[in-house]
């Protein structure tokens, strides 16, 4: 969504990550670092006059966020500049609610997905990327990453994980007028007509030949260089296909993932999606 979003004419979209106060060094890959966090830091080498450290903070953190937008529009030369907000675990509620009291008029997209496949998705792609430092754990993952197994040990954590994001997306249906939601699923079998629905939510130019250059930019095998359904673990994207799970999770473990999601899954899937389906554009 963010790569078709920034083909699009009007439009450049970001991941600044501004909201969350989390700092997360790792060896294998680049620090992830909130604004917010940048801003504690920053504050505490201002020696100002009175200050009121979490009102200033946030003030602080918004104008870098202001800022950084206002940047961007100038060197796209774009009319909307958009985020892409991808919380950091425990965090997604605090980050909608600190984007709302921002900007509480922005237009908002909850892009949603499956807790199963989310499951395989988090599992591969943390394994891969975060190796265990525990010899014995490492070589369990390897294992299972090799026969296709998820390990039982993980499945509580990856659904808490999407439950922290779709009880957030709850909040935000709430909190911002302009609220829709978008299933990774129905994005994957029509790309063209989900797309057209975000662009006129933002108030974006839809027009045919607009939407098909913004699809054609962002095809799974233009991002990753494979047709959809050839997997790479090793790259963020995949395989890029709906209901992986089902080379993945046992039935037994399906209906853990399934109990654990709990009514947010039933509201977000009131059909279950059939496994194995998948398309391309």
């Amino acid at each position: 969504m963010q790569f078709m979003l920034s083909a699009h004419p009007e439009i450049h979209c970001i991941e600044t990550r501004p909201w969350g106060n989390k700092y997360i060094p790792f060896e294998r890959e680049r620090y992830h670092l909130n604004i917010d966090h940048y801003a504690q830091f920053l504050h505490q080498l201002m020696n100002l006059p009175e200050p009121n450290n979490e009102t200033d903070i946030i003030s602080l953190t918004e104008s870098i966020h202001e800022s950084v937008l206002s940047w961007t529009r100038a060197k796209t030369g774009k009319r909307i500049v958009g985020e892409k907000c991808t919380p950091y675990a425990g965090c997604s509620m605090s980050a909608i609610e600190r984007y709302h009291a921002q900007r509480r008029d922005v237009p908002l997209i909850h892009l949603v997905r499956d807790p199963r496949d989310v499951v395989v998705s988090l599992f591969v792609q943390y394994t891969q990327a975060h190796p265990s430092s525990d010899e014995v754990e490492r070589k369990h993952h390897e294992e299972c990453l090799q026969n296709r197994r998820i390990p039982d040990e993980v499945i509580g954590w990856c659904v808490d994980f999407w439950h922290d994001v779709t009880q957030a997306a709850s909040r935000a249906e709430d909190l911002f007028k302009n609220y829709i939601e978008i299933r990774y699923e129905d994005l994957v079998a029509d790309t063209p007509g989900v797309l057209r629905k975000v662009l006129r939510h933002i108030n974006a130019d839809d027009a045919l030949d607009v939407v098909r250059t913004c699809v054609e930019s962002a095809t799974f095998k233009r991002l990753s260089g494979r047709p959809r359904g050839d997997e790479d673990r090793s790259s963020f994207f995949r395989k890029g296909i709906v209901g992986d799970y089902a080379n993945w999770l046992s039935p037994a473990q399906e209906q853990v993932v399934l109990d654990a999601a709990g009514p947010h899954f039933n509201r977000l899937y009131p059909a279950h999606v059939p496994a194995g389906a998948s398309a391309d554009t």
